[in-house]
């Protein structure tokens, strides 16, 4: 599947919407995020800075609902741009954070 697409965009916003597995939830955390997310309304902007194109995602009750593909500048409640080099090792697990 290639990257930045709308296929790509829907698998996004579907695997965003399921959340991580559930052997990998800390119960005391996720129970608070489930309660929070109930009535969750916003949208995500993510872009790619060499190429304007960015990932929309539309939250409504809790739900990531839509995702699209658009070309920036975009409105968003919150935007978060990248290199491509970083989605791409984001995407494959390969940037952790580290304090």
């Amino acid at each position: 599947m290639r990257f930045f697409t709308q296929e790509w965009a829907e698998a996004a916003r579907s695997a965003v919407d399921a959340g991580p597995p559930q052997e990998g939830k800390l119960p005391a955390y996720w129970q608070w995020i489930d309660r929070a997310r109930a009535g969750y309304t916003a949208s995500w902007a993510l872009g790619v800075r060499e190429t304007g194109s960015y990932l929309i995602l539309t939250w409504k009750d809790g739900k990531c609902a839509e995702a699209e593909i658009a070309d920036g500048p975009v409105e968003a409640d919150y935007v978060l741009a990248a290199g491509e080099a970083t989605w791409e090792k984001l995407r494959e697990g390969c940037l952790l954070y580290t304090a």
